[in-house]
């Protein structure tokens, strides 16, 4: 199954540089170009590490829970209900 995920993120590799980052790279739009590449390479480094179980990386919800107080308190003071 973890194969599965390598696969799935070098698919979507491969067509997000056929479709998207030749095109830029023809224009020489390179200040367009950051994003994406910082994007991909937390993918792949993220979904090596998932799948060899090296524990590198640290885990994401860490900071999910480190801002729930902030998103709480935005909630209150903008009263949504979700």
């Amino acid at each position: 199954m973890p194969s599965l995920m390598l696969y799935s993120i070098t698919g979507f590799l491969i067509l997000y540089i056929v479709l998207e980052i030749i095109p830029l790279v023809r224009k020489r739009e390179w200040k367009q170009l950051i994003v994406p590449v910082i994007f991909f390479s937390l993918v792949i480094l993220y979904g090596i590490d998932y799948v060899f179980a090296f524990n590198f990386l640290p885990n994401p919800n860490k900071t999910l829970y480190y801002f729930k107080p902030l998103s709480e308190n935005l909630e209150k003071i903008l009263q949504i209900n979700i």
